[in-house]
Formats: C-alpha cells, structure tokens, sequence
C-alpha cells in the first residue's frame, strides 16, 4: 500500500509540480504559524477579525493556506491584532 509521502516524494521528482508544491508550502507555513499565534493569544478568529478591523472569512483564508497573494500590510495587520512582529528574512536558494 503506498502512504501520501511516497506518493508525493514519487511526484517530487516532477519539477513542475516540485516547483508548485515549493510555493504552497510557504504559503501553508504562513498558515499554520498564524494558526498557532491566534490560539496562544486566546483568540478565535472572529475575536482576531474584530482586532484586526478586517472579516472572520478574511482570516480563515489566511488561515486556510488558501489566501494567495497575502500582502504585507494585510499580515502586518493581523500580527499588529496580536501584538507580535512578523519577521521577514531572505536567504539564498541552493540552486
């Protein structure tokens, strides 16, 4: 029986989808960090919604891994709602 990873390390040798998957991944950290972030902060997110003067559907996208195109004003918004920084660095890829 194959698992999900040996699926996905199978297709990761595609670079098409290596590239596109790469893209998402970073998207879905943002996610999954700001998930963490609100719950340590004691928040739902209807709670972060009303702080951040933004909609609950806007931070469940966010949320989701589904908000493409997240703007820096818009996530300085939601961090500035839960009084934390984001930190931004920039690093050389191996290629």
């Amino acid at each position: 029986m194959k698992t999900l990873k040996s699926i996905i390390d199978k297709k990761m040798e595609n670079r098409e989808f290596r590239e596109a998957f790469d893209e998402y991944e970073k998207e879905f950290q943002i996610a999954q960090k700001i998930i963490q972030l609100r719950k340590k902060s004691g928040m739902t997110q209807s709670e972060l919604a009303k702080k951040a003067n933004t909609s609950q559907s806007a931070i469940a996208r966010l949320e989701s891994g589904e908000h493409h195109n997240i703007t820096l004003a818009f996530l300085h918004k939601v961090c500035n709602a839960m009084n934390i920084i984001p930190e931004i660095r920039f690093k050389k890829t191996g290629l």
